[in-house]
């Protein structure tokens, strides 16, 4: 579905319009400009395959005289109503008009309106106090560069809501991930206290995989499988990978989990993914782990991995 929902007349006499998008809209890719390949998968999921079963979409487009010159999104998942906000950018040839306002001021109405509850992003530099004239805060105090989250007032802070979704991280359900998990995974979960100030790594050697939405892109390629990890908020407190490596013939199990989940709900989440794994797929899957990443390393050998090489200062599992 598309419409008008906002016009005015720039200062520099053009006629400038918002044109919400609300898919499935197979014209949906229409004035995408700079669109990186992970994003293009995700949007022809949204625009053209649908998983609107999993997600709400809102992608706004600002035309000046017809043209399409600037964008923003936002989604949140329909079991959770936590969601993304960014994959902004405006066209070279239209910056500097005001486009970017004129976008977050059609962006805040939906939302106020919207059943989403809290939306996340990462900002830095000019962008955070922009980004705060709107209702964005930022969540770790730093504000040059930040996580920054908007939620519904009757919610309490986007802190206080997170702290309580992840109070108790004990797993009282394992299942295969799903589009919706994207926002939890890659923004909820990571933006916690306890995650944020986390050294551990999340991609080890031989993953080339740098987040959730990326991870899943390749699932839906039928390249490897995706698993998460619920706790009783109903919150992803973790979830696993093993993704084909083609530069490998082999398949690399990675995993991501809030400190508060216990050894034992780790790796069973481990042997759960193995397991679906094993169900698809005949190449073997390896953990390549840092040799100095003692944490994890103790997980894979419970979940059943036994260091077979070592590449510098990489083991290699299986």
């Amino acid at each position: 579905m598309k419409s008008v929902i906002a016009e005015k007349k720039l200062a520099t006499g053009e006629k400038a319009r918002v044109v919400l998008i609300v898919p499935p809209e197979e014209d949906g890719l229409r004035g995408m400009y700079e669109v990186s390949a992970e994003w293009k998968h995700y949007y022809n999921r949204a625009m053209i395959e649908g998983h609107e079963q999993f997600i709400e979409d809102r992608v706004f487009i600002a035309e000046v005289d017809g043209v399409p010159a600037a964008r923003l999104w936002y989604g949140w998942s329909k079991r959770t109503l936590r969601g993304n906000y960014g994959n902004i950018f405006t066209n070279y040839a239209h910056r500097q008009r005001g486009l970017l306002n004129f976008l977050l001021e059609c962006f805040k109405a939906d939302f106020d309106a919207s059943p989403a509850q809290m939306l996340c992003c990462h900002a830095s530099g000019w962008r955070i106090p922009v980004y705060e004239k709107f209702g964005f805060h930022v969540l770790h105090g730093n504000v040059e560069n930040d996580a920054m989250g908007i939620i519904k007032p009757e919610l309490g802070s986007c802190r206080q809501l997170m702290n309580r979704l992840y109070a108790d991280c004990t797993v009282i359900k394992l299942r295969d991930g799903d589009c919706g998990d994207q926002f939890d995974c890659d923004k909820c979960l990571v933006y916690t206290d306890a995650m944020w100030k986390r050294t551990r790594p999340f991609v080890f050697a031989g993953d080339q995989n740098s987040d959730y939405q990326t991870s899943l892109n390749r699932v839906l390629e039928k390249k490897g499988v995706v698993a998460v990890a619920e706790n009783a908020a109903g919150a992803i407190v973790g979830y696993a990978t093993a993704i084909v490596n083609p530069s490998w013939t082999a398949a690399f199990l990675n995993w991501r989990n809030h400190p508060y989940v216990n050894r034992k709900d780790v790796v069973s989440l481990l042997k759960y993914t193995v397991e679906k794994y094993h169900a698809a797929f005949q190449i073997p899957v390896y953990a390549a782990l840092p040799l100095n990443a003692g944490e994890a390393i103790a997980e894979a050998r419970e979940a059943g991995f036994a260091r077979k090489a070592e590449l510098g200062s990489i083991g290699i599992f299986a």
